[in-house]
């Protein structure tokens, strides 16, 4: 027999307490406090007042007009920051300032929110490789797909990567080159011609690994 959780103490609102307020789910409010870099662990886990009211603002009936009035942070000397969607991220009065002084300043200035410059990812060796590729938007995403490919059952080091990528591989296609792979087959396989066409492109073209795979193997390229 299961029982409701207890009513939360010294007024911090329950996720599912705010989920019920907004006429969400609770996994919603819990993606959307991640989101804000708040840690619930469930939907009975309890938070700050400050974090249920950002919730209210992001989940809320008027949420498209509260974000449109969410203030932004102010830079030193006074200037005005101007946040893009790229390199900022939102973030409450709490998680801005460690000294409770700034956070009743903050907050008596109406900063309850704010966008708050994103620090720049250090590029790992294989970011540094994919960052030179038209399809990587920025350093986060290249890292991103490096772990892709790092984290591939075949491993592949940096130097692999590039050779794959120099075969005619695209940086998203880590999964592509682990299945040629455990077919045997080699970057250097992939500049044979069938039917006027390089693997590479009949890859591009629709060919499944398979198919390539089939090509090299009548050829006795690969066993």
């Amino acid at each position: 027999m299961t029982y409701p959780s207890p009513p939360s103490r010294f007024g911090k609102p329950r996720v599912h307490e705010i989920a019920k307020e907004l006429g969400v789910e609770s996994k919603v409010v819990l993606a959307k406090l991640k989101e804000l870099g708040e840690f619930a662990k469930s939907a009975s886990s309890t938070i700050e007042p400050s974090a249920a009211q950002s919730l209210r603002e992001a989940l809320g009936p008027g949420a498209s007009r509260s974000r449109a009035r969410v203030p932004q942070g102010r830079a030193v000397g006074g200037q005005r920051s101007r946040p893009s969607r790229n390199n900022h991220q939102l973030q409450t009065a709490e998680q801005t300032f460690s000294h409770p002084d700034e956070v009743r300043l903050a907050k008596a200035l109406g900063l309850d929110v704010l966008a708050v410059r994103r620090e720049r990812a250090a590029l790992s060796e294989y970011g540094r490789i994919l960052r030179d590729y038209p399809q990587v938007s920025d350093d986060e995403h290249a890292n991103r797909l490096g772990l892709g490919w790092a984290r591939a059952r075949s491993m592949f080091t940096p130097q692999e990567m590039r050779a794959w990528l120099q075969s005619g591989l695209t940086p998203e296609q880590a999964d592509t080159a682990d299945r040629l792979r455990e077919h045997g087959i080699e970057p250097r396989h992939m500049q044979f011609v069938h039917q006027g066409k390089s693997l590479d492109r009949h890859l591009r073209g629709g060919a499944s690994v398979g198919t390539v795979a089939g090509i090299l193997r009548a050829e006795g390229l690969i066993i």
